[in-house]
């Protein structure tokens, strides 16, 4: 059970909100937890046989990261030290973190701060794994959804790198006629309307 004070001190720091309270209680109880993981140990064991006359020696996982990504590591001590390093809102969206980092992926280059955000952003397993893998249609490579950017006159989903450099290139060979999505053309530039908006949007996300 909670402490009472430390519910009544919690509920007036977050303005009553119940989900906070019980995140940061939960995560002040992991602390001790959390403060053992940083210890500054050098060696986690010896092992005594000697080889060659020399005594074979394991090293401990300086880093939570360490810790986190490697597969080997019991899930439930993973999860705790994602709720409770990371500051998770659930235990629920830590769970899915650590499978999201156990199971195959399509995206190859995520990190882990991309695995926590698809964890955070969704509530099912195989929303955050489909936010971890969003195909560019101009590279073909995938992204995680928050590396993806949404042109403002059609909804096109592209890449940030391929956006980026097309809109580079046009603006040095300074084809304006040519600032459009990549994938369908739009806007018509004849549509002063929507290609103001267009561009006003482009400026923002570039």
């Amino acid at each position: 059970e909670f402490d009472h004070a430390d519910i009544c001190r919690s509920l007036m720091e977050t303005n009553g909100d119940v989900g906070k309270v019980v995140a940061s209680i939960q995560a002040a109880r992991l602390q001790p937890f959390v403060d053992h993981i940083w210890q500054e140990e050098e060696l986690s064991s010896e092992d005594e046989s000697q080889t060659d006359g020399l005594r074979s020696k394991k090293r401990v996982p300086k880093t939570v990261k360490e810790l986190v990504v490697k597969k080997d590591i019991d899930r439930d001590r993973r999860t705790q030290i994602l709720f409770a390093e990371y500051g998770m809102t659930s235990w629920g969206r830590a769970q899915i973190a650590v499978r999201l980092l156990d199971e195959p992926i399509k995206n190859t280059t995520y990190s882990l701060s991309d695995i926590i955000e698809a964890a955070e952003a969704n509530r099912e397993f195989a929303h955050a794994k489909n936010y971890l893998e969003q195909e560019c249609p101009t590279c073909l490579e995938y992204y995680s959804r928050s590396q993806m950017l949404t042109m403002p006159c059609c909804q096109d989903s592209i890449c940030k790198s391929c956006v980026r450099e097309h809109f580079s290139v046009m603006i040095k060979e300074k084809s304006v006629m040519k600032f459009t999505c990549l994938i369908c053309d739009e806007p018509p530039m004849e549509d002063k309307e929507r290609t103001a908006f267009h561009f006003q949007a482009l400026s923002t996300m570039l």
